[in-house]
């Protein structure tokens, strides 16, 4: 995480949390009278940044879903600042190779690649724009590859929809949350259902830490559990990243995920939530969201 304008000052930033203990005794600050926090949306649009600030309170999970921010200048600046959602439970990656997706890493991510080998996830929007229930963006990870992405909060799930337009054929991968896979040692000798499932539309993984999952909502893809490799993670040494695989021909493409966290849940109601993910249906020039009780029509050709 060291970056180049760090330094042994740094921690003064910190300690500026401290600077009212210099206030005298009889200013208005002592003298306010403490409030509960007021209560909190659970999907807070912010149009200036360009994220949706998303709150799971029954879980204790917060998240945002993010467009517009980028930085290219620090290490690691797409990964620390244009995944598609960043989490207080998960934390981020950054890769520490190339090769394979487990040194890449790629949580949050739609990582495209030309080749089986080298993939490429966003890296700068070229435009984004903020609703209510939806985030838009636009980037272009080649000059003839354009991406339009659409993120939609659907709690404690949230929907990912890009319309791939390609003039090369693409790898595809689409990873998850991060998650903490202490205790993965393949035998789950207490019977709490810890370890990870895959099938042909998603890949779910569950440890003490909590659950990961992903699932591919228009059959494109195949699910697979990515391993990362050590120290890839800002909050935990080891991680597992469920990741949707698929290919791309010459075209336009269009992909949407469901993408569940759950921190700290046991495997019961993990299992629930999981065979009830949102449901999407095409329209013409729309996209069909449920969830809930909510619906929600997205019109592709129009950011929200």
């Amino acid at each position: 995480m060291a970056e180049e304008y760090n330094s042994p000052q740094s921690p003064y930033w910190a300690l500026k949390f401290f600077l009212p203990l210099a206030l005298p005794q009889g200013h208005p600050f002592w003298q306010a009278e403490e409030e509960d926090l007021p209560a909190l949306d659970a999907v807070r649009p912010q149009p200036h940044p360009g994220v949706l600030v998303c709150r799971d309170d029954a879980r204790g999970h917060v998240f945002i879903l993010s467009g517009r921010q980028t930085a290219t200048w620090p290490n690691h600046g797409p990964e620390k600042y244009a995944k598609f959602a960043y989490s207080t439970a998960f934390g981020f990656s950054v890769p520490v190779g190339h090769g394979d997706l487990s040194k890449g890493a790629f949580d949050s991510v739609l990582a495209l690649a030309d080749d089986p080998e080298h993939f490429r996830p966003r890296e700068r929007s070229r435009d984004c724009r903020v609703g209510g229930d939806a985030l838009f963006s636009r980037w272009r990870p080649w000059p003839d590859v354009e991406v339009e992405t659409w993120l939609l909060p659907a709690l404690p799930w949230h929907v990912r929809v890009h319309r791939v337009r390609t003039g090369r054929h693409l790898w595809s991968a689409e990873g998850g949350w991060a998650l903490d896979r202490t205790g993965d040692d393949g035998q789950d000798r207490a019977g709490t259902g810890h370890g990870v499932a895959v099938d042909v539309g998603g890949a779910l993984s569950l440890f003490p830490a909590g659950a990961s999952g992903i699932r591919d909502l228009l059959g494109a893809r195949t699910g697979e559990v990515v391993r990362a490799a050590p120290n890839t993670n800002l909050l935990h040494p080891r991680t597992v990243i469920p990741t949707l695989r698929g290919e791309l021909a010459p075209g336009e493409h269009l992909l949407a995920c469901a993408v569940l966290g759950l921190p700290g849940t046991g495997a019961g109601e993990v299992r629930a939530v999981w065979e009830s993910p949102p449901r999407v249906s095409l329209e013409k020039g729309a996209l069909g969201l449920t969830h809930g009780g909510k619906a929600i029509r997205l019109a592709l050709g129009a950011s929200p």
